[in-house]
């Protein structure tokens, strides 16, 4: 059975009709791909340090391994929030307010960056905003 491509007015009706678990199911597929894929990042990078540089190396890696896991976190949940203020500013129909918004998170993701927290930018606003600003600023 061949699938069909939907449109993204039909993506976007899929959301507002289908039932919240087959949605759940949908959905969440790359969120777990990317959790397996961080997981089997650091699984290897502990055995490749483990067998390369040693015992203490490990340790460190052990003891780091929860920090990054919470400024990655801090990241993740400051864009999350962000995309949902901004998708519902552009779905009522305030333009103006999603871009401000964006401008205020760029300043963010500026100020991050200087004060050496580059692993929050990135999540938070860096890689991920900046088209998304391009397209407000029109």
């Amino acid at each position: 059975m061949k699938k069909t491509k939907l449109s993204a007015g039909e993506r976007t009706a899929l959301l507002g009709t289908q039932s919240i678990g087959r949605l759940l199911v949908r959905l969440s597929g790359p969120a777990i791909t990317g959790m397996v894929i961080q997981s089997m990042y650091n699984l290897v990078d502990t055995v490749f340090v483990g067998k390369g540089v040693g015992t203490l190396a490990l340790a460190a890696l052990a003891v780091c391994f929860p920090i990054q896991m919470l400024l990655l976190a801090v990241g993740k949940t400051v864009g999350i929030g962000a995309a949902s203020i901004i998708s519902r500013r552009l779905g009522a129909g305030r333009d103006e307010e999603a871009g401000t918004f964006t401008d205020e998170l760029i300043d963010l993701r500026s100020w991050l960056v200087e004060n050496e927290c580059p692993i929050i930018a990135m999540e938070s606003t860096g890689v991920y905003w900046r088209p998304v600003h391009n397209i407000l600023e029109g």
